[in-house]
């Protein structure tokens, strides 16, 4: 098998893996830890958040949002950059759910930045 074409695959594959990611585990701890924000809502309300715009965090959206962002990556990846793409389309993807989570609360998982982190940390 050609050296690029097990690339392409092994990119393919990853993408197919961040986007299951972000509209599976990463959106369910998105939604979460915004209903645990809007919990502590009715008990104190002098560092609560406003919840705005729940319907970002659902799986059909958070899955739109992971192919908008990975689709330029991918583009990237398709012309050569392929380690760099494998390490960023997981990354990104769950970057994307936490920015919903801050468009919705105004406030950021620790959670999800974690995954990020972690992510970064076994792939450099």
């Amino acid at each position: 098998m050609p050296t690029a074409l097990i690339a392409a695959l092994t990119a393919a594959v990853v993408a197919i893996a961040a986007l299951v990611l972000a509209a599976g585990p990463a959106a369910s701890a998105a939604r979460e830890y915004v209903a645990r924000l809007a919990a502590t809502d009715s008990t104190d309300s002098t560092h609560a958040p406003q919840i705005r715009r729940p319907w970002l965090l659902e799986r059909r959206f958070q899955a739109l949002i992971a192919l908008a962002l990975m689709g330029p990556i991918l583009w990237r990846g398709a012309h050569g950059a392929v380690a760099d793409t494998i390490v960023a389309l997981p990354l990104v993807a769950v970057m994307g759910v936490a920015c919903c989570v801050d468009a919705v609360s105004h406030r950021l998982p620790n959670r999800l930045l974690g995954w990020a982190a972690l992510w970064l940390i076994a792939a450099t």
